[in-house]
């Protein structure tokens, strides 16, 4: 999925979000859901996130609470597990940051990249991230490291923000590694969802990326 959005940078912040439910976890669209939701009305960070997890995690309860088979209701218990993405964007100039998982934030400048988080290179991507679950109890080593999971910095007038899910940072970052420069590829300027899929579904069939869904988000810092 890719989404464009226009909006105006006020007193307030602008807080952006994207969250990838783990695919063998239950109800991870329902969760990932919540934890977007949960950050457009203020962003979550190392201050806040095991108390609103804590809300979270009941809310997710309370809405998967339905007849299930028993081995569908075993797994349900379980609960549910989503890497997790957050971007604020400030007035006077500043960005912050908080990230669980393999969802990644790139920051380009004057067709350089000047950020990369939480992960840096294209061979970090691996099975076992770590991921926020709806179980707060689950979250311990999150919490035992909150500060690894937060990074901020300072924004310009024509910088880009791009917001994407692992199977396409991967394949971002690689490129970047090789000397590339994929943001000004079609696939980060079209404006046309379809022509979009239809570019991730040759690449997921060529094995350029791997077969994941794929979530883009750009966010372009335009001049006065």
């Amino acid at each position: 999925m890719s989404h464009r959005r226009k909006a105006k940078l006020r007193k307030e912040a602008l807080h952006f979000a994207i969250a990838d439910g783990a695919t063998e976890s239950s109800f991870s669209n329902v969760w990932a859901r919540l934890l977007v939701k949960s950050n457009s009305r203020a962003p979550l960070n190392r201050n806040n996130v095991q108390q609103r997890i804590k809300e979270l995690g009941k809310r997710w309860e309370q809405r998967t609470a339905k007849p299930l088979p028993w081995y569908a209701e075993r797994k349900r218990q379980q609960g549910s597990f989503a890497a997790f993405l957050g971007l604020s964007l400030e007035e006077k100039g500043t960005w912050s940051a908080f990230a669980v998982g393999d969802s990644c934030l790139f920051q380009v400048r004057n067709d350089s990249l000047m950020t990369c988080f939480p992960i840096e290179r294209s061979d970090q991507f691996r099975s076992q991230q770590l991921l926020i679950s709806s179980i707060h109890w689950k979250n311990e080593k999150i919490w035992e490291r909150l500060s690894d999971f937060e990074k901020s910095g300072s924004w310009q007038p024509g910088d880009v923000f791009f917001m994407m899910t692992d199977a396409l940072a991967q394949w971002f970052l690689s490129r970047c590694e090789e000397g590339g420069t994929p943001w000004k590829g079609n696939l980060f300027t079209y404006g046309d969802l379809p022509l979009f899929s239809t570019d991730i579904e040759s690449m997921r069939a060529s094995g350029e990326i791997r077969n994941d869904d794929v979530t883009l988000l750009i966010i372009t810092i335009h001049r006065p």
